[in-house]
Protein backbone atom coordinates (compact mmCIF):
# COMPACT_ATOMS: atom_id res chain seq x y z
CA UNK A 1 0.00 0.00 0.00
CA UNK A 2 2.62 2.46 0.78
CA UNK A 3 3.52 1.95 -2.88
CA UNK A 4 0.13 2.37 -4.51
CA UNK A 5 0.02 5.83 -6.19
CA UNK A 6 -3.40 7.59 -6.27
CA UNK A 7 -4.26 6.68 -9.83
CA UNK A 8 -5.00 3.28 -8.71
CA UNK A 9 -7.92 4.34 -7.41
CA UNK A 10 -9.40 5.88 -10.02
CA UNK A 11 -9.40 2.90 -12.45
CA UNK A 12 -11.08 0.68 -9.98
CA UNK A 13 -13.18 2.26 -7.45
CA UNK A 14 -16.13 4.93 -7.11
CA UNK A 15 -15.47 7.19 -4.71
CA UNK A 16 -18.56 6.30 -2.67
CA UNK A 17 -16.40 3.04 -1.91
CA UNK A 18 -13.54 4.85 -1.08
CA UNK A 19 -14.72 6.65 1.49
CA UNK A 20 -15.77 3.46 3.15
CA UNK A 21 -12.21 2.31 2.69
CA UNK A 22 -11.18 4.76 4.28
CA UNK A 23 -13.33 4.68 7.15
CA UNK A 24 -12.41 1.24 7.62
CA UNK A 25 -8.62 2.10 7.69
CA UNK A 26 -9.05 4.69 10.57
CA UNK A 27 -10.78 1.86 12.20
CA UNK A 28 -7.61 0.25 12.17
CA UNK A 29 -5.27 2.99 12.13
CA UNK A 30 -3.60 2.32 8.52
CA UNK A 31 -1.97 5.38 8.07
CA UNK A 32 -0.50 4.90 4.64
CA UNK A 33 -3.32 4.16 3.65
CA UNK A 34 -5.18 6.77 4.96
CA UNK A 35 -2.79 9.27 3.56
CA UNK A 36 -2.41 7.49 -0.30
CA UNK A 37 -6.67 7.49 0.05
CA UNK A 38 -6.64 11.27 1.31
CA UNK A 39 -4.30 12.53 -1.47
CA UNK A 40 -6.62 11.09 -4.38
CA UNK A 41 -9.75 12.47 -2.76
CA UNK A 42 -8.49 15.92 -2.92
CA UNK A 43 -6.57 15.28 -5.76
CA UNK A 44 -8.77 12.95 -8.32
CA UNK A 45 -12.32 13.83 -6.55
CA UNK A 46 -12.57 17.20 -5.89
CA UNK A 47 -15.34 17.86 -8.32
CA UNK A 48 -16.92 15.18 -6.64
CA UNK A 49 -16.64 16.27 -3.51
CA UNK A 50 -18.31 19.57 -3.97
CA UNK A 51 -21.18 17.71 -5.28
CA UNK A 52 -21.83 15.78 -3.22
CA UNK A 53 -20.05 17.31 -0.18
CA UNK A 54 -22.67 16.01 2.92
CA UNK A 55 -21.84 11.76 2.93
CA UNK A 56 -18.02 12.65 2.76
CA UNK A 57 -18.33 15.61 5.83
CA UNK A 58 -20.45 12.60 7.78
CA UNK A 59 -17.69 10.65 6.90
CA UNK A 60 -14.24 13.05 7.79
CA UNK A 61 -15.73 14.67 11.35
CA UNK A 62 -16.66 10.83 12.52
CA UNK A 63 -13.11 9.95 12.33
CA UNK A 64 -10.35 10.93 14.05
CA UNK A 65 -7.74 10.58 11.68
CA UNK A 66 -8.50 11.91 8.64
CA UNK A 67 -7.61 15.09 9.46
CA UNK A 68 -6.35 16.22 5.64
CA UNK A 69 -9.66 15.67 4.16
CA UNK A 70 -11.75 16.94 6.89
CA UNK A 71 -9.60 20.52 6.72
CA UNK A 72 -10.26 20.37 3.07
CA UNK A 73 -13.92 19.87 3.16
CA UNK A 74 -14.49 22.57 6.07
CA UNK A 75 -12.38 24.61 4.43
CA UNK A 76 -14.23 24.12 1.04
CA UNK A 77 -18.12 25.11 3.40
CA UNK A 78 -16.53 28.12 5.12
CA UNK A 79 -15.49 29.65 1.45
CA UNK A 80 -18.59 28.15 -0.45
CA UNK A 81 -21.29 27.98 2.07
CA UNK A 82 -23.94 27.12 -0.84
CA UNK A 83 -22.40 23.45 -0.91
CA UNK A 84 -23.25 22.63 2.47
CA UNK A 85 -26.73 24.53 2.87
CA UNK A 86 -28.25 24.81 -0.79
CA UNK A 87 -27.73 20.62 -0.54
CA UNK A 88 -31.13 18.70 -1.21
CA UNK A 89 -29.32 16.32 1.37
CA UNK A 90 -28.49 19.03 3.80
CA UNK A 91 -30.77 17.40 6.22
CA UNK A 92 -28.67 14.56 6.09
CA UNK A 93 -25.52 16.19 7.90
CA UNK A 94 -25.28 14.46 11.53
CA UNK A 95 -25.33 16.55 13.88
CA UNK A 96 -21.52 16.10 14.77
CA UNK A 97 -20.65 17.39 11.41
CA UNK A 98 -22.98 20.32 11.80
CA UNK A 99 -21.72 21.31 15.44
CA UNK A 100 -18.14 20.75 13.85
CA UNK A 101 -18.64 23.54 11.12
CA UNK A 102 -20.77 25.82 13.39
CA UNK A 103 -17.70 26.17 15.23
CA UNK A 104 -15.48 27.66 12.54
CA UNK A 105 -14.68 31.25 12.96
CA UNK A 106 -14.01 31.76 9.14
CA UNK A 107 -17.93 30.63 7.49
CA UNK A 108 -18.72 32.94 5.09
CA UNK A 109 -22.04 33.46 5.95
CA UNK A 110 -24.53 36.20 7.63
CA UNK A 111 -25.01 34.97 11.80
CA UNK A 112 -28.77 34.89 10.70
CA UNK A 113 -28.91 33.11 7.67
CA UNK A 114 -26.80 30.38 9.94
CA UNK A 115 -29.28 30.10 12.47
CA UNK A 116 -32.01 30.07 9.45
CA UNK A 117 -30.23 26.55 8.13
CA UNK A 118 -29.65 25.08 11.63
CA UNK A 119 -33.47 25.98 11.96
CA UNK A 120 -34.17 24.18 8.41
CA UNK A 121 -32.09 21.16 9.58
CA UNK A 122 -33.44 20.94 13.03
CA UNK A 123 -36.96 20.90 11.57
CA UNK A 124 -36.42 18.40 8.92
CA UNK A 125 -35.19 15.88 11.44
CA UNK A 126 -37.23 16.25 14.10
CA UNK A 127 -40.71 15.86 12.01
CA UNK A 128 -40.11 15.33 8.03
CA UNK A 129 -43.87 15.97 7.40
CA UNK A 130 -43.95 19.49 9.45
CA UNK A 131 -45.22 22.61 7.36
CA UNK A 132 -43.21 24.79 5.29
CA UNK A 133 -45.57 27.44 6.98
CA UNK A 134 -43.93 28.12 10.18
CA UNK A 135 -47.17 29.92 11.79
CA UNK A 136 -48.72 26.17 11.46
CA UNK A 137 -46.26 24.71 13.71
CA UNK A 138 -47.64 23.50 17.43
CA UNK A 139 -45.87 23.98 20.50
CA UNK A 140 -45.66 20.32 20.65
CA UNK A 141 -43.85 20.76 16.98
CA UNK A 142 -41.17 23.54 18.39
CA UNK A 143 -40.82 21.63 22.05
CA UNK A 144 -39.64 18.78 19.50
CA UNK A 145 -37.54 21.23 17.71
CA UNK A 146 -36.07 22.84 20.76
CA UNK A 147 -34.98 19.61 21.95
CA UNK A 148 -33.36 18.36 18.66
CA UNK A 149 -31.66 21.62 18.78
CA UNK A 150 -30.34 22.01 21.83
CA UNK A 151 -26.75 20.25 21.44
CA UNK A 152 -26.07 22.92 17.95
CA UNK A 153 -27.66 26.50 20.01
CA UNK A 154 -24.38 27.21 21.43
CA UNK A 155 -22.44 27.49 18.64
CA UNK A 156 -24.45 29.87 17.14
CA UNK A 157 -23.17 33.64 17.34
CA UNK A 158 -26.34 35.04 18.99
CA UNK A 159 -25.08 38.34 19.89
CA UNK A 160 -23.92 39.24 16.41
CA UNK A 161 -27.17 39.15 15.85
CA UNK A 162 -29.96 41.46 16.10
CA UNK A 163 -32.03 41.41 19.08
CA UNK A 164 -35.20 42.27 17.27
CA UNK A 165 -34.75 39.07 14.63
CA UNK A 166 -34.91 36.84 17.42
CA UNK A 167 -38.29 37.94 18.58
CA UNK A 168 -40.13 36.54 15.81
CA UNK A 169 -41.11 32.97 15.14
CA UNK A 170 -39.96 30.63 16.00
CA UNK A 171 -36.78 31.94 17.63
CA UNK A 172 -39.05 33.36 20.60
CA UNK A 173 -40.28 29.73 21.31
CA UNK A 174 -36.76 27.71 20.63
CA UNK A 175 -34.36 30.09 22.61
CA UNK A 176 -34.20 30.49 26.20
CA UNK A 177 -35.55 33.52 27.93
CA UNK A 178 -31.83 33.72 29.78
CA UNK A 179 -30.46 33.64 26.46
CA UNK A 180 -32.17 36.42 24.61
CA UNK A 181 -31.98 39.09 27.59
CA UNK A 182 -28.14 37.95 27.17
CA UNK A 183 -28.60 38.87 23.97
CA UNK A 184 -30.63 42.42 24.48
CA UNK A 185 -28.20 43.21 27.35
CA UNK A 186 -25.31 43.00 24.97
CA UNK A 187 -26.65 45.08 22.21
CA UNK A 188 -27.12 47.49 25.20
CA UNK A 189 -23.91 47.33 26.72
CA UNK A 190 -21.23 44.82 25.04
CA UNK A 191 -18.20 45.61 27.24
CA UNK A 192 -20.38 44.83 30.66
CA UNK A 193 -21.84 41.87 29.44
CA UNK A 194 -18.72 40.32 28.42
CA UNK A 195 -17.75 40.71 31.78
CA UNK A 196 -20.56 38.91 32.65
CA UNK A 197 -20.73 35.87 30.15
CA UNK A 198 -18.88 34.09 27.42
CA UNK A 199 -19.40 36.07 24.05
CA UNK A 200 -17.93 34.51 21.06
CA UNK A 201 -16.52 36.15 18.34
CA UNK A 202 -17.98 36.97 15.13
CA UNK A 203 -17.17 35.24 11.97
CA UNK A 204 -14.21 35.60 10.23
CA UNK A 205 -15.96 37.19 7.20
CA UNK A 206 -16.90 40.34 10.18
CA UNK A 207 -13.86 39.70 12.46
CA UNK A 208 -11.48 42.74 12.46
CA UNK A 209 -7.82 42.23 11.24
CA UNK A 210 -6.16 43.45 13.99
CA UNK A 211 -3.24 42.19 16.56
CA UNK A 212 -4.09 45.36 19.06
CA UNK A 213 -7.50 46.47 18.82
CA UNK A 214 -10.85 44.52 19.49
CA UNK A 215 -14.45 44.04 17.60
CA UNK A 216 -15.74 45.44 20.49
CA UNK A 217 -13.16 48.50 20.90
CA UNK A 218 -13.60 49.15 17.60
CA UNK A 219 -17.06 49.46 17.73
CA UNK A 220 -16.68 52.16 20.36
CA UNK A 221 -14.05 54.15 18.13
CA UNK A 222 -17.09 54.00 15.36
CA UNK A 223 -19.66 55.15 17.50
CA UNK A 224 -16.83 58.25 18.50
CA UNK A 225 -16.47 59.33 14.71
CA UNK A 226 -19.82 59.82 14.83
CA UNK A 227 -20.20 61.29 18.26
CA UNK A 228 -22.43 58.77 19.91
CA UNK A 229 -22.64 58.22 23.54
CA UNK A 230 -22.41 54.55 23.65
CA UNK A 231 -20.96 52.12 21.18
CA UNK A 232 -22.47 50.82 17.84
CA UNK A 233 -23.85 47.37 18.51
CA UNK A 234 -22.76 44.98 15.70
CA UNK A 235 -25.44 45.55 13.28
CA UNK A 236 -25.45 48.94 13.34
CA UNK A 237 -21.78 49.55 12.69
CA UNK A 238 -22.10 51.61 9.30
CA UNK A 239 -18.32 51.16 8.76
CA UNK A 240 -15.49 49.15 7.29
CA UNK A 241 -12.38 48.83 8.61
CA UNK A 242 -9.46 47.69 6.54
CA UNK A 243 -5.96 46.98 7.59
CA UNK A 244 -3.55 49.36 5.32
CA UNK A 245 -0.77 48.50 7.67
CA UNK A 246 1.00 46.96 10.36
CA UNK A 247 4.33 47.39 11.44
CA UNK A 248 5.76 44.26 12.71
CA UNK A 249 4.39 42.67 9.26
CA UNK A 250 5.16 45.88 7.00
CA UNK A 251 8.32 47.42 8.72
CA UNK A 252 7.81 50.80 10.72
CA UNK A 253 9.61 53.35 8.27
CA UNK A 254 8.10 56.72 7.81
CA UNK A 255 8.33 55.58 3.78
CA UNK A 256 6.51 52.92 4.60
CA UNK A 257 3.65 54.67 5.60
CA UNK A 258 3.26 57.47 3.16
CA UNK A 259 3.48 54.16 0.86
CA UNK A 260 0.95 52.45 2.02
CA UNK A 261 -1.67 54.98 3.89
CA UNK A 262 -1.12 58.08 1.97
CA UNK A 263 -4.67 59.28 0.19
CA UNK A 264 -6.48 56.56 1.82
CA UNK A 265 -9.18 59.21 3.21
CA UNK A 266 -9.96 58.78 6.93
CA UNK A 267 -7.78 56.10 8.94
CA UNK A 268 -7.39 54.86 12.41
CA UNK A 269 -4.15 54.73 14.26
CA UNK A 270 -3.46 52.19 17.31
CA UNK A 271 -0.08 51.80 18.79
CA UNK A 272 0.98 49.49 21.60
CA UNK A 273 3.20 50.96 23.49
CA UNK A 274 6.60 48.92 24.39
CA UNK A 275 7.15 47.39 27.88
CA UNK A 276 3.80 49.14 29.39
CA UNK A 277 1.70 47.12 26.79
CA UNK A 278 -0.75 50.50 26.58
CA UNK A 279 -2.93 51.07 23.19
CA UNK A 280 -3.15 54.27 22.27
CA UNK A 281 -4.09 55.85 18.48
CA UNK A 282 -6.32 58.37 16.69
CA UNK A 283 -8.76 59.08 14.50
CA UNK A 284 -7.85 60.92 11.22
CA UNK A 285 -10.78 62.39 9.52
CA UNK A 286 -8.82 63.45 5.94
CA UNK A 287 -6.32 61.71 3.82
CA UNK A 288 -2.58 61.61 4.77
CA UNK A 289 -0.10 62.93 2.71
CA UNK A 290 4.14 63.90 2.79
CA UNK A 291 2.99 67.78 2.71
CA UNK A 292 5.07 70.57 0.79
CA UNK A 293 8.99 70.42 0.32
CA UNK A 294 11.04 72.62 1.89
CA UNK A 295 14.84 71.85 0.58
CA UNK A 296 17.09 68.97 0.65
CA UNK A 297 19.79 68.34 3.09
CA UNK A 298 23.27 68.41 3.07
CA UNK A 299 22.81 64.47 2.10
CA UNK A 300 20.17 65.38 -1.13
CA UNK A 301 17.52 64.44 0.90
CA UNK A 302 13.69 66.06 0.55
CA UNK A 303 13.10 67.30 3.52
CA UNK A 304 9.08 68.83 4.40
CA UNK A 305 7.86 71.30 6.41
CA UNK A 306 4.84 71.24 8.33
CA UNK A 307 2.00 71.61 7.08
CA UNK A 308 -1.38 72.13 8.50
CA UNK A 309 -4.85 70.41 7.78
CA UNK A 310 -8.06 71.96 9.54
CA UNK A 311 -10.41 69.46 11.13
CA UNK A 312 -12.62 69.76 14.23
CA UNK A 313 -13.64 66.54 14.26
CA UNK A 314 -10.24 63.94 14.47
CA UNK A 315 -9.48 62.67 17.92
CA UNK A 316 -7.17 60.69 19.81
CA UNK A 317 -7.59 57.79 22.49
CA UNK A 318 -6.43 55.29 24.59
CA UNK A 319 -7.93 52.11 25.29
CA UNK A 320 -5.30 50.87 27.73
CA UNK A 321 -8.25 50.39 30.44
CA UNK A 322 -11.06 48.90 28.43
CA UNK A 323 -13.64 50.05 31.06
CA UNK A 324 -12.82 53.42 31.10
CA UNK A 325 -11.04 54.59 27.90
CA UNK A 326 -10.09 58.01 27.11
CA UNK A 327 -11.05 60.00 24.80
CA UNK A 328 -9.48 63.40 23.60
CA UNK A 329 -11.39 65.75 20.86
CA UNK A 330 -9.83 68.65 18.56
CA UNK A 331 -9.43 72.00 21.27
CA UNK A 332 -7.64 73.70 18.26
CA UNK A 333 -8.28 72.77 14.62
CA UNK A 334 -5.78 74.48 13.32
CA UNK A 335 -2.99 72.21 14.58
CA UNK A 336 -5.03 68.90 15.05
CA UNK A 337 -3.64 67.05 11.59
CA UNK A 338 -0.18 67.69 9.98
CA UNK A 339 1.03 66.07 6.89
CA UNK A 340 5.15 65.82 6.64
CA UNK A 341 6.62 63.56 4.94
CA UNK A 342 9.61 62.87 7.42
CA UNK A 343 6.85 61.78 9.93
CA UNK A 344 4.36 59.05 10.35
CA UNK A 345 0.98 59.87 11.68
CA UNK A 346 0.74 63.63 13.10
CA UNK A 347 -1.84 64.28 15.26
CA UNK A 348 0.09 67.57 16.13
CA UNK A 349 2.37 67.45 19.21
CA UNK A 350 -0.08 65.45 21.12
CA UNK A 351 0.56 62.05 18.95
CA UNK A 352 3.25 62.19 16.44
CA UNK A 353 5.52 59.40 14.66
CA UNK A 354 8.75 61.47 14.50
CA UNK A 355 11.00 57.92 13.55
CA UNK A 356 10.91 54.34 12.89
CA UNK A 357 9.15 52.90 16.38
CA UNK A 358 9.61 56.71 18.00
CA UNK A 359 6.39 58.32 19.06
CA UNK A 360 6.06 61.53 21.07
CA UNK A 361 3.20 63.11 23.05
CA UNK A 362 3.11 66.23 24.56
CA UNK A 363 -0.84 67.71 24.59
CA UNK A 364 -1.45 70.94 22.89
CA UNK A 365 -4.29 70.41 19.98
CA UNK A 366 -6.57 68.19 22.25
CA UNK A 367 -8.66 68.39 25.46
CA UNK A 368 -6.80 65.64 27.59
CA UNK A 369 -3.74 63.72 27.50
CA UNK A 370 -3.64 59.99 26.42
CA UNK A 371 -0.85 58.67 27.49
CA UNK A 372 1.91 59.91 30.54
CA UNK A 373 4.94 59.65 28.54
CA UNK A 374 6.38 62.60 26.34
CA UNK A 375 8.55 60.07 24.43
CA UNK A 376 7.27 56.26 23.62
CA UNK A 377 8.52 53.48 21.36
CA UNK A 378 6.12 51.25 19.69
CA UNK A 379 5.77 48.01 20.34
CA UNK A 380 3.81 47.66 17.40
CA UNK A 381 1.23 49.78 15.38
CA UNK A 382 -1.56 49.58 12.74
CA UNK A 383 -3.49 51.85 10.80
CA UNK A 384 -7.14 51.46 9.09
CA UNK A 385 -8.71 52.46 6.22
CA UNK A 386 -12.19 53.59 7.23
CA UNK A 387 -14.93 53.43 4.73
CA UNK A 388 -18.62 53.53 4.93
CA UNK A 389 -20.08 49.85 4.77
CA UNK A 390 -24.00 50.68 3.66
CA UNK A 391 -24.62 53.61 2.08
CA UNK A 392 -28.42 52.85 2.56
CA UNK A 393 -27.85 52.07 6.12
CA UNK A 394 -25.74 55.08 6.33
CA UNK A 395 -28.41 57.37 5.50
CA UNK A 396 -31.22 56.10 7.54
CA UNK A 397 -29.07 56.67 10.20
CA UNK A 398 -27.99 60.16 9.38
CA UNK A 399 -31.38 61.42 8.87
CA UNK A 400 -32.27 59.45 12.34
CA UNK A 401 -29.37 61.28 13.95
CA UNK A 402 -30.81 65.08 13.38
CA UNK A 403 -32.17 66.58 16.65
CA UNK A 404 -35.58 67.48 15.27
CA UNK A 405 -37.06 68.06 18.88
CA UNK A 406 -34.16 70.15 19.79
CA UNK A 407 -34.50 71.89 16.09
CA UNK A 408 -38.07 72.69 16.81
CA UNK A 409 -37.71 73.55 20.59
CA UNK A 410 -35.17 76.53 19.44
CA UNK A 411 -37.75 77.32 16.82
CA UNK A 412 -40.38 77.74 18.97
CA UNK A 413 -38.13 79.74 22.06
CA UNK A 414 -37.25 82.07 19.19
CA UNK A 415 -41.08 82.34 18.04
CA UNK A 416 -42.23 83.43 21.59
CA UNK A 417 -38.93 85.91 21.81
CA UNK A 418 -39.72 87.42 18.58
CA UNK A 419 -43.89 87.80 19.33
CA UNK A 420 -43.09 90.11 22.57
CA UNK A 421 -41.53 92.71 19.66
CA UNK A 422 -42.71 92.24 16.20
CA UNK A 423 -46.02 91.40 14.60
CA UNK A 424 -47.89 88.27 14.23
CA UNK A 425 -47.15 87.25 10.59
CA UNK A 426 -43.70 88.46 11.46
CA UNK A 427 -43.20 85.69 14.37
CA UNK A 428 -44.79 83.64 11.76
CA UNK A 429 -42.34 83.65 8.92
CA UNK A 430 -39.34 83.78 11.73
CA UNK A 431 -40.73 80.41 13.27
CA UNK A 432 -40.71 79.19 9.57
CA UNK A 433 -37.96 80.46 8.13
CA UNK A 434 -35.83 79.02 11.40
CA UNK A 435 -37.29 75.62 11.60
CA UNK A 436 -37.04 74.85 7.31
CA UNK A 437 -33.66 76.50 7.49
CA UNK A 438 -32.14 74.33 10.49
CA UNK A 439 -34.16 71.16 8.72
CA UNK A 440 -32.46 71.91 5.32
CA UNK A 441 -28.57 72.49 6.77
CA UNK A 442 -29.20 69.58 8.62
CA UNK A 443 -30.07 67.17 6.14
CA UNK A 444 -27.88 68.29 3.67
CA UNK A 445 -24.87 67.68 6.06
CA UNK A 446 -26.17 64.36 7.39
CA UNK A 447 -26.10 63.42 3.29
CA UNK A 448 -23.10 64.73 2.96
CA UNK A 449 -21.85 62.90 6.49
CA UNK A 450 -23.41 59.76 4.73
CA UNK A 451 -20.76 59.54 1.88
CA UNK A 452 -17.90 61.35 3.96
CA UNK A 453 -16.36 60.81 8.22
CA UNK A 454 -15.54 64.72 7.67
CA UNK A 455 -18.54 67.05 8.35
CA UNK A 456 -19.52 69.43 5.76
CA UNK A 457 -18.60 72.34 7.81
CA UNK A 458 -17.30 72.07 11.30
CA UNK A 459 -18.96 74.04 13.42
CA UNK A 460 -22.83 73.78 13.23
CA UNK A 461 -23.83 75.67 15.77
CA UNK A 462 -22.54 78.86 13.38
CA UNK A 463 -24.99 78.11 10.59
CA UNK A 464 -27.55 77.61 13.81
CA UNK A 465 -26.97 81.40 15.20
CA UNK A 466 -27.30 82.96 11.60
CA UNK A 467 -30.49 81.32 11.22
CA UNK A 468 -32.24 82.45 14.19
CA UNK A 469 -30.21 86.16 13.72
CA UNK A 470 -30.53 86.66 10.01
CA UNK A 471 -34.55 86.66 10.06
CA UNK A 472 -34.56 89.40 12.45
CA UNK A 473 -32.28 91.34 10.31
CA UNK A 474 -34.45 90.37 6.69
CA UNK A 475 -37.74 89.86 7.65
CA UNK A 476 -40.05 93.38 8.13
CA UNK A 477 -39.82 95.88 11.33
CA UNK A 478 -41.77 95.97 14.38
CA UNK A 479 -45.31 96.73 13.94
Amino acid sequence: MPNMKPEVFNAVLNPQIILEILAASDEFILESLIDTIQTYMIEMQSEWLQLNIINPLNIVCKYEHITRLRNHLIELVCEKPHLLFASMDFPLLEESALIYVLKQDDLELEEMKILENVINWGAANSNPKLSQDRTKWTNNDLLVLKRTLHKCIPFIRFFHIHYNDLLSAPFQDILSKKLKNNVRNYHLNPYATERQIQVLPPRMSDKLDSDLISFNEINRVAGWIDYRGKPYAYQENPFVFKLLLRGSRDGFGIDTFHNLCDNEGATIVVIKVQGSGEVVGGYNPINWNVGKTSKRDNFGRIAYRDQRCYTSNSFIFSLTNPNDPTLSRVNSPMESIYWNGNKGPYFGSDLCMTNTSIWLSTQRSYERKIIQKEIFFAEDYEVFQVSIKNYQIRRKQMINNIDYKGIYSSSFVLCLFTFLYFSTSVTFKVFVFTLFGQLIVNWVLSYYQCYYQERLLDKVIYVDMALKIVPLLLIGRPS
